[in-house]
């Protein structure tokens, strides 16, 4: 699909036919409460283009990603696709038509920051939070599931220095003016009748199709998990906290549950870390016990996902106090062993300095 510049005073339009984002400024354009749509999936994606005045440096970067993991990237500066992992070059996005988005979001920008200085030439407030040496241009889509592709809404939402401006709602079938600053650019494009049916299809040439490509990968990726059970002691507490670390796996669904000789451990005791992304489709958690082992306590940490058969499990046995006390005073006693032998070697070679030693007739000879 062709998607225009903003339109200036004379109406030009360019088009360009990919639709991609970028992760890192996604945040900055999230949907309002007004848009709020239970989501259970999403393709999102997010076009910037970036000028800094007077140094005239420009920056420009596309991504896409699905349920929040990236699938690539394009940067303006390298001119070249980088794919999040390996499986995914054979998309054949080219690298021409990102080049080609973000020429026209550096269009757009120059016809923003023109429209900008009129509205302040009229003495209204900018409709930017940043310096006017330093703009910034912004076109993300997102395609929002509910129970698979039974609920589709796809939104455009377009923003200026950090501000939308004007977005399409496949809800809506229009383009709409969030500021006054979007008002021409919503007027211009909904008077383009062809260009906005072709808004409208993207909900099924765009969303449905991306959903069941990306949807097949998620759906088939399992990864297992990396399990550790790492004890953390308190000299002055009675209590032992213990930490089962559970990182490298996907999909994210995981249960891990704590047993103390058999038995599940009471929930008051245990404390679970949020999920935490790695960046390369595998995600890590922690799940730490509050625990007061006494000698011959097996404690166990559970582990149930979907790349597991069954569940799996890693123990830690506890040791009395006295027992630990003695394995670190073997241990320091082994440690000091080997450092006053070290110092009776030396001292030995030290006496023998300056004396020939004897050798076996064997190797004279």
């Amino acid at each position: 699909m062709e998607r225009p510049a903003v339109p200036s005073a004379r109406g030009r339009q360019r088009g360009h036919t990919a639709r991609v984002l970028w992760a890192l400024l996604l945040a900055l354009l999230a949907p309002p409460a007004a848009l709020a749509v239970e989501v259970e999936d999403a393709v999102r994606g997010l076009e910037f283009f970036q000028e800094s005045f007077p140094s005239g440096k420009e920056a420009g970067e596309e991504l896409l990603e699905f349920n929040q993991e990236e699938i690539l990237h394009v940067d303006w500066a390298q001119k070249q696709n980088v794919w999040r992992l390996p499986e995914f070059t054979h998309y054949g996005y080219q690298t021409q038509w990102a080049l080609a988005n973000l020429a026209v979001l550096k269009e757009s920008l120059e016809i923003m920051m023109k429209r900008t200085n009129q509205t302040q030439a009229q003495n209204a407030p900018p409709p930017h939070n940043l310096p006017a040496e330093h703009f910034v241009y912004q076109w993300a889509s997102e395609c929002l599931y509910h129970n698979g592709t039974e609920r589709v809404r796809f939104l455009d939402r377009i923003a200026f220095g950090r501000q939308e401006f004007v977005r399409f709602d496949s809800d809506r079938g229009e383009f709409e003016a969030v500021t006054t600053l979007g008002e021409p650019s919503a007027r211009y494009w909904n008077s383009q009748k062809d260009f906005l049916e072709r808004m409208r299809r993207e909900l099924e040439r765009f969303c449905r199709i991306n959903y069941g490509i990306f949807n097949l990968f998620a759906s088939g990726r399992k990864i297992p998990p990396k399990l550790k059970i790492v004890p953390s002691e308190n000299s002055l507490a009675p209590s032992v906290l213990l930490i089962c670390t559970v990182d490298s796996f996907f999909p994210s669904k995981i249960k891990i549950t704590w047993f103390r000789n058999g038995k599940e451990e009471d929930e008051v005791r245990v404390f679970t870390t949020d999920l935490i992304r790695n960046g390369d489709w595998t995600f890590q958690m922690a799940v730490m016990l509050e625990a007061q082992p006494e000698r011959g306590d097996v404690y166990a940490c559970q582990v149930e996902h979907a790349s597991f058969p069954e569940p799996v499990t890693v123990r830690w046995e506890a040791q009395s106090k006295s027992a630990r006390r003695k394995m670190w005073t073997g241990v320091v006693g082994i440690v000091m062993g080997v450092v006053f032998a070290a110092a009776g070697i030396s001292f030995y070679l030290k006496s023998k300095k300056g004396q020939a030693i004897p050798q076996p007739a064997a190797l004279m000879s």
